[in-house]
């Protein structure tokens, strides 16, 4: 099982997620986590199991919401660059 790290970027977004949904509905955060969380595990166990889109860089989509996972695989660690909505323009440099 690998390790996983959120990066600044990272964290950024799931400050700014969490707010969004929290506004909304403090479940639909919850939902929200559960969601993510379901993909960290598959991430975690199978890293590579995730389409390869920029040198390093891997996408991994969540099942109910729209919102995928940037983040690059390096020994026994996973970092996670981004998580952002699907009709975002992705700022980062990944």
């Amino acid at each position: 099982m690998y390790y996983i790290d959120f990066q600044d970027d990272a964290r950024e977004d799931m400050k700014e997620i969490k707010l969004y949904y929290n506004s909304i509905d403090i479940a639909l955060f919850d939902s929200f986590k559960y969601d993510l969380n379901q993909i960290l595990d598959v991430i975690s166990i199978f890293p590579k199991t995730y389409q390869l889109i920029y040198k390093n860089i891997r996408i991994a989509h969540l099942q109910r919401f729209s919102y995928v996972v940037y983040y690059e695989i390096r020994e026994q660690n996973i970092f996670i660059h981004a998580v952002s909505h699907t009709s975002q323009e992705r700022n980062t440099k990944l």
